[in-house]
């Protein structure tokens, strides 16, 4: 088990033992990587929905709508089978946890102005609507993801 890196730090990654830590960081990676690709598919096979999804949020100017709704799912897509085969892993770990984080602030901020909106996430036709819900569980999956970008570079090797 090793020091945490912060002062006063009552708990951390590193005082959990080094096999336990690889087996959860493997699990997490997993976890994030399959609920990405698998969110990825319906978004690249219906594009045009996808970018219709984008626009409710109202938050782009028209242009870049479609360019999020063409890139978004392949970066989805390719990150998370980067995260599984553990290729480039920090560097997808970063790709996601900026993709979390850059979700839930349209979530917010569409929750905030009244939006009764579906929120693209797995389906572009009838997806979960936004909601408070939907907060919790993409800031459950970016303290993964982080987990995943700060773990030590052991614990990061697969079990």
């Amino acid at each position: 088990m090793g020091e945490c890196r912060f002062p006063g730090e009552k708990w951390c990654l590193r005082m959990i033992p080094q096999n336990i830590q690889t087996i959860i960081i493997f699990l997490f990676r997993i976890a994030i990587g399959i609920v990405f690709i698998y969110a990825s598919f319906d978004k690249i096979a219906h594009v045009s929905d996808f970018g219709r999804v984008v626009h409710n949020y109202r938050m782009l100017p028209y242009y870049a709508e479609n360019i999020l709704a063409i890139m978004l799912p392949w970066i989805e897509l390719f990150a998370g089978i980067f995260l599984i085969l553990g290729y480039r892993m920090r560097g997808s770990a970063l790709v996601l946890a900026l993709l979390l984080s850059v979700f839930i602030v349209a979530i917010s901020l569409a929750l905030f102005r009244g939006l009764d909106i579906s929120c693209g996430c797995f389906n572009t036709k009838e997806g979960m609507k936004i909601s408070l819900e939907l907060l919790l569980r993409d800031s459950l999956m970016l303290i993964m993801t982080v987990s995943i970008l700060l773990s030590p570079s052991k614990a990061r090797q697969n079990p």
